[in-house]
């Protein structure tokens, strides 16, 4: 977010977080500043041609939650934008169909025993 890169624009950000927001608690907004060991395992799926949340955004989250020894899988998803929105003439890539049995398998493997 206190990037320009981020795909908020100033006037966005000040929209969700206030015009007097420092740095520091935009810094403070991004999951990346709460990642630990031991956390869930978690599944992210990104678009992208997302233009609010960045393609490397999701893949330094996932860089961040293996660093520390955590279970994270990243979906990449060809033509999808933000909140699995079709971008373009293509379909998105995979499907929602798959995304929904990938979400499915993810869940199905850790919950197995508990």
């Amino acid at each position: 977010l206190t990037e320009s890169a981020s795909g908020f624009s100033p006037t966005g950000i000040r929209d969700v977080f206030g015009s007097n927001s420092s740095k520091n608690e935009l810094l403070r907004a991004s999951p990346t500043h709460y990642v630990i060991g031991k956390s869930p395992p978690m599944l992210l799926i990104q678009g992208v041609n997302d233009p609010k949340v960045r393609e490397s955004q999701a893949i330094e989250l996932y860089n961040d939650l293996r660093a520390r020894g955590n279970q994270a899988q990243l979906v990449l998803v060809q033509n999808m934008g933000h909140m699995f929105a079709q971008v373009g003439p293509k379909p998105i890539d995979p499907s929602l169909a798959q995304m929904a049995q990938d979400l499915v398998s993810f869940f199905d493997q850790y919950t197995r025993g508990a």
